[in-house]
């Protein structure tokens, strides 16, 4: 064809192959394979116009690629292989020239960009995107720098957020900051718990500052636990559309308030409340007051001077304090007592060194003394016990004249009037009349012991049930979580038992002198010794077998 044509058809329909040994490319001939070559094979050229089949096998992965990994333990690295330092390194996303390039440990961390977290080696769960974004960062945790040269400099610094250029840049340590905004926070070094919104804004001190909210471009914030809306240029607040606005929920600060224009007010209003201000100073301490009609006017406070002007509070010369009662009819020569509460310590007389917290705790307690109660009722019905401890709802509620107890939970020792015991746990020793010497440590433990003495039962419900009445001998000792009250054998009268392991238990409810060890482990017979459960298979009494029985 001429210089016109524009196609050759080999055939009719176009369907012909055309078989050549070479192919030209603009004005450059190139020799074809004379094979078919294998599967997934590529054509390349030797650079003088030869072209050959050749294996792309190498390019299969990123893994293949010299910059870049995938580990199995969820992190991948684009433009750097750290592979060297990157065992015990998990999660992690790197995309850019030495981002991320000595991460050691560190986990579930993102940077994207050029030297981002390129120094973190131990740092987690932080996010950096930007060029030299946490850059400095090695052991800071959970924070985010999103703008070039975000949170620069942080190392150690944690739950940071920057987004800006230069945001927070020369922040080292600080931590629980946020700052948006092109060189927001940018000289603050050490601050924390700070809020810097808008370009170029700062809190007051570069060193040290804590809890400044700071918003406006270039403003700069007044001090710690301070607010700082805009900068020196603002002249005016403007309300919404409809010219209404609330600030807070309390009381606000003015340094001067106008209303349409004129300076200060002689009203506010309080909701649909108008109230007409007092005209004057006022004297020294004196306090506002209404009259009940919207008028509010100065008075004088000298009668609420100090609590014993109160009506239900006292304090006495010789070291009480009692707040929610005035009990100074009885108490005389009760000294060193600290009572808050309605009725608490209602009817002291003698008692030294009591303190009662809670709506009638110690109400009763006349010439007991050093007893402590922190709950509502604690102690309730205490006269002249000493020395006792009761926290919680009720705890020794009806304790009377016992020392030395400790209850410690919901309605422990409740009815006690005995000696020396001790309850912590929800319900512990609930039932107690006169038992003594008891130890009691968890829910629901001892909770049917009335007059056993010597009891030892660690575990939630273990000896639950236990409740010996014939003597004093009680003498049971259990550790284990339902040690003694598995719903089988339950010990109720039997004593001298020691039950070692969880839902351990006699032989029988009336058991005695049966030491069983082991979880699920349950005694054989009286006066025996049972070592493991069914399940047990061998007892070595030393670890080399050696030892004789």
């Amino acid at each position: 064809g001429n210089a016109d044509v524009t196609a050759i058809y080999m055939s009719q329909d176009k369907g012909a192959t055309v078989y050549a040994a070479a192919l030209g490319f603009g004005s450059t001939a190139m020799t074809l394979p004379t094979d078919d070559g294998s599967a997934n094979q590529i054509m390349k050229t030797d650079g003088s116009g030869t072209l050959s089949w050749t294996s792309a096998s190498s390019l299969t992965s990123i893994n293949t690629l010299s910059d870049a990994l995938i580990e199995d333990t969820g992190s991948m690295y684009v433009g750097n292989d750290p592979s060297s330092t990157t065992d015990g390194a998990n999660y992690n996303l790197a995309v850019g020239t030495t981002a991320l390039d000595a991460i050691t440990t560190g986990f579930s961390n993102t940077a994207v960009g050029y030297d981002a977290l390129t120094d973190n080696t131990d740092g987690n769960r932080n996010t950096a995107i930007g060029t030299y974004a946490l850059k400095d960062n090695t052991t800071g945790i959970v924070n985010v720098a999103v703008g070039s040269a975000s949170l620069d400099k942080n190392t150690t610094g944690n739950s940071n957020t920057a987004v800006g250029h230069s945001s927070a840049y020369s922040l080292t340590s600080g931590s629980s900051n946020v700052s948006m905004g092109w060189k927001s926070a940018f000289t603050v070094e050490t601050g924390n718990n700070n809020v810097i919104i808008g370009s170029e804004s700062n809190p007051s001190t570069d060193g040290g500052s804590t809890n400044q909210i700071v918003i406006g471009q270039g403003t700069t914030g007044k001090g710690d636990n301070m607010v700082t809306i805009g900068n020196g240029d603002i002249t005016n607040w403007t309300a919404s559309d409809n010219n209404e606005v609330d600030l807070g929920s309390s009381s606000v600060q003015f340094k001067d308030l106008y209303v349409d224009g004129v300076a200060y007010a002689d009203a506010i209003g309080f909701g649909d409340v108008a109230m007409t201000l007092p005209t004057a100073d006022g004297s020294a301490n004196q306090m506002l007051k209404t009259d009940g009609s919207g008028t509010i006017s100065w008075a004088s406070a000298s009668s609420l001077t100090s609590i014993n002007t109160l009506s239900d509070a006292l304090i006495e010369d010789i070291g009480s304090m009692y707040v929610g009662n005035d009990p100074s009819s009885t108490t005389v020569e009760a000294n060193y007592n600290l009572a808050v509460g309605i009725d608490a310590l209602d009817a002291i007389e003698t008692g030294d060194y009591n303190t009662a917290v809670g709506y009638s705790s110690l109400t009763d307690n006349t010439t007991g003394g050093t007893n402590t109660a922190f709950g509502n009722q604690t102690l309730f019905k205490n006269t002249t016990g000493d020395r006792n401890t009761a926290i919680g709802h009720q705890s020794l509620f009806q304790n009377t004249e016992g020392s030395h107890n400790t209850a410690v939970g919901y309605n422990v020792l409740t009815n006690t009037t005995s000696n020396s015991n001790t309850g912590i746990g929800t319900t512990a020793l609930t039932d107690n009349t006169t038992g003594a010497y008891n130890v009691a440590l968890g829910m629901n433990v001892l909770r049917s012991s009335t007059t056993s003495y010597y009891n030892t039962s660690i575990g939630n419900n273990s000896l639950q049930d236990a409740n010996r009445t014939a003597d004093t001998d009680g003498y049971n000792v259990a550790v284990g979580y339902n040690a003694g009250n598995t719903g089988t054998n339950d010990i109720t009268t039997g004593n001298k038992n020691t039950l070692l392991g969880a839902s351990t238990a006699a032989s029988v409810a009336a058991g005695t002198n049966q030491s069983v060890i082991g979880y699920g482990a349950s005694g054989q017979a009286n006066n025996s010794v049972t070592l493991g459960n069914a399940d047990v298979t061998a007892i070595y009494m030393s670890q080399d077998k050696g030892a004789t029985v």
